[in-house]
């Protein structure tokens, strides 16, 4: 029980403690506008897709 009180209490005063905290905001942060530009650039592939399906739908459907 000691062993572990004393652990904790080295992790929380500890450099490294702080700094892994920086790593895990940043790497948060980085992953979070990552997933931000995918769901932007997914929209727009899929309305680009969706704008071509329709106008080959309708040059199709209504001749040249």
């Amino acid at each position: 029980m000691r062993k572990r009180n004393h652990a904790i209490y080295k992790l929380i005063t500890s450099e490294d403690a702080a700094t892994s905290v920086e790593y895990a905001v940043m790497l948060m942060l980085i992953a979070g506008a990552i997933l931000s530009v995918v769901e932007l650039v997914g929209f727009r592939v899929s309305d680009f897709w969706s704008n071509n399906a329709s106008d080959i739908d309708n040059s199709i459907n209504t001749g040249p």
